[in-house]
């Protein structure tokens, strides 16, 4: 505690004394006189001050503060000193000095049974293995961090440690998780009142915004964080705002602000030496050009960029290295470098495969992180509702208590007499809210955990539609064909579950919509030019979850049959999906215009196994089959009770 008090109280000195007090500590630091704790001081005050805008300057005072306290024999300041190095290490790509800092500390925090501070060492190493793209060692790390900070009540620790969970999801794709973790770290840096921090999250969620095309709420969020990081006079954070806002111009296409943004730009990277932010800014400098069609310039921002990759100044960042390659290879056919396009061909297939590789590693990964950990992530997410409940109880619990006081104190002066009754309406007021808040938190767990269940299905029916994917790559036409038919039924039980995941917890599906996706999906996928499918359906008819599975099953197959077998060469290929409610039955109908049916065809005996599991789950759902020739084409119906 003294010693925090003693940091902060130079940090304001030096707030008040600019350089002058920078030149005294400085000295400081060379005087025999001075004792090993007061330097020690001195640095860690230095060290703070240049870790917001000169990491280089700031790793210097690090290694002093380490000094410093191994020669005074203090144990926390050892742990403090080297948890910064290992941070200042990871930042500047030196993986291995920053896992041997990181695990020191780590050590010595056992040693003490310091719960907090092992938890956050377990962050640091979970970010640390994110960097180097270790996702399955990141998530155990995380959530062993996440474990002792269960009882903390240190928020701005948990807040950071969730921000750091959003950043490892935003990396594989998991988006909406990733929302989720960064706005329980902007809850917790509320709480616990540190403003300056909850710019990460305003970050963090711009780029989901940005993978979501949602490119108006992306910018509202910078703006925050721009006004935020600027009243903090945070370098290093503005910098990176910029560098987004840079993204923004260029995915907005509106580039009359962007040379003023790109010299501020410029600006902040001469003092921060940060080489990955460095490749971003001629990354983003070079789309601008492109778009404005000055190509020169675009491949001069471009070849700045590849310079730093093929020197070694950049971490390894393949799927980034390939992005550039790409933009450097469009830029060179507009130029006609002929020459040089074509050995970039050869240098961005091999990194293609390489990408290829890492994607499936990623997902590898990811699921064996997930299924060693089932049970931890399982208490996990009830933690953090859990901790979602409770933010929001103390956030209306401060509503209600100055209401009260208020009313209290008004009623207080009017009528003494009625001090006793206004007592008791408030107890009484207070325990209806929280018997209210329980009832509702109660229910907000199960439409947690069903929601959670049916994400976790439909991310796993992804998961298996994703290798379908790559297995179809080299893949003979007729086996293409085949996987892209499972890769159809599949896909129709996953749009179930993702829309009982984004609907209520009534457990049903609104037929229309379902259809009008599954449509799509097969539109994508299956359908040629010459092919089109239409949809006639009321609005609003609900189908239990149960029952949509098997719908869904049978539309796909008999939508699948026409696309394969029906086409008259004579003209395009229509097919119509046509719903038909009466008072007591539900009629779904398949129609297309093309040779229509054989004489002697039957759904039982036919050779297709898409016709056969048709007619088969039709009489799962308690159903009729029918069949006709219409005029042209075929038609195929299936009624069944709703």
């Amino acid at each position: 505690m003294n010693r925090f008090i003693l940091v902060f109280g130079l940090i304001i000195m030096l707030s008040f004394s600019g350089r002058a007090q920078f030149d005294v500590w400085l000295a400081s630091l060379e005087k025999p006189s001075v004792s090993n704790k007061e330097k020690g001081f001195y640095a860690d005050s230095l060290l703070i001050h240049y870790r917001k805008s000169n990491p280089d300057s700031a790793l210097y005072f690090a290694r002093r503060v380490l000094h410093y306290a191994m020669l005074d024999q203090d144990t926390s300041s050892v742990d403090y000193a080297l948890m910064h190095l290992g941070s200042l290490m990871r930042i500047k790509g030196d993986y291995d000095s920053s896992f041997y800092f990181y695990n020191r500390a780590l050590e010595s925090y056992k040693a003490q049974n310091y719960e907090e501070g092992i938890a956050a060492m377990y962050n640091n190493l979970a970010t640390l293995y994110k960097t180097q793209g270790r996702y399955d060692k990141a998530i155990k790390n995380y959530h062993e961090a996440l474990e002792g900070f269960k009882k903390t009540e240190n928020f701005n620790a948990r807040g950071n440690l969730y921000s750091s969970f959003a950043g490892l999801y935003f990396k594989l794709e998991n988006y909406q998780k990733a929302y989720d973790y960064w706005s329980l770290a902007e809850a917790d840096f509320i709480r616990d009142g540190f403003s300056y921090e909850i710019t990460h999250c305003y970050r963090g969620h711009a780029r989901l915004y940005f993978e979501w095309n949602k490119l108006d709420q992306a910018e509202e969020t910078l703006k925050k964080a721009i006004d935020l990081d600027r009243q903090n006079g945070i370098d290093v954070f503005i910098l990176e705002d910029y560098l987004l806002y840079l993204e923004l111009c260029n995915r907005k296409k509106e580039y009359a602000q962007f040379p003023s943004l790109a010299d501020s730009v410029l600006y902040y990277l001469k003092n921060i030496n940060n080489p990955l932010n460095k490749a971003i800014y001629f990354e983003q400098n070079g789309d601008y050009f492109s778009a404005i069609e000055n190509y020169p310039k675009a491949s001069e921002s471009y070849d700045s960029c590849l310079v730093m990759f093929r020197n070694g100044h950049l971490p390894e960042m393949p799927e980034m290295h390939l992005r550039i390659l790409k933009k450097v290879f469009k830029t060179d056919l507009q130029l006609g470098l002929l020459k040089r396009t074509i050995r970039l061909w050869t240098e961005i297939e091999t990194l293609e495969e390489q990408v290829s590789e890492l994607r499936k590693d990623r997902i590898t990964q990811e699921i064996d992180a997930t299924y060693d950990l089932a049970d931890k992530e399982e208490k996990i997410n009830l933690l953090d509702e859990k901790n979602r409940a409770a933010q929001e109880i103390v956030l209306k619990e401060r509503e209600l208590k100055e209401k009260s006081e208020q009313q209290v104190l008004l009623l207080g002066i009017a009528i003494l007499a009625f001090c006793g009754f206004l007592i008791y309406v408030i107890l009484t007021n207070r325990k209806l809210n929280r018997t209210q808040k329980e009832l509702k938190k109660n229910v907000e767990q199960k439409e947690f955990l069903f929601r959670e269940l049916n994400h976790r299905v439909k991310n796993n029916l992804h998961i298996v539609n994703s290798f379908l994917g790559i297995e179809m790559h080299g893949k003979s036409d007729e086996v293409q064909e085949i996987l892209k038919v499972c890769e159809s039924r599949i896909h129709s039980l996953g749009l179930m579950h993702e829309m009982l995941y984004q609907g209520d917890i009534t457990g049903q599906v609104d037929l229309k919509s379902y259809l009008e996706k599954l449509s799509a999906f097969l539109s994508k996928t299956l359908v040629n030019e010459n092919t089109t499918i239409t949809i006639q359906s009321p609005e609003e008819i609900l189908v239990s979850g149960q029952k949509i599975v098997l719908i869904g099953l049978i539309t796909n197959e008999l939508v699948t049959n026409a696309i394969k077998y029906a086409k008259d060469p004579q003209r395009d290929l229509s097919i119509q999906i046509m719903v038909l409610v009466s008072p007591e039955n539900l009629s779904i109908s398949v129609t297309d215009n093309g040779i229509g049916l054989k004489e002697d065809f039957n759904p039982q005996k036919s050779n297709s196994l898409g016709m056969k599991m048709a007619y088969g789950l039709t009489r799962q759902l308690g159903g009729t089959f029918s069949y006709q020739n219409a005029a042209p084409g075929s038609s195929f119906i299936f009624s069944f009770k709703n």
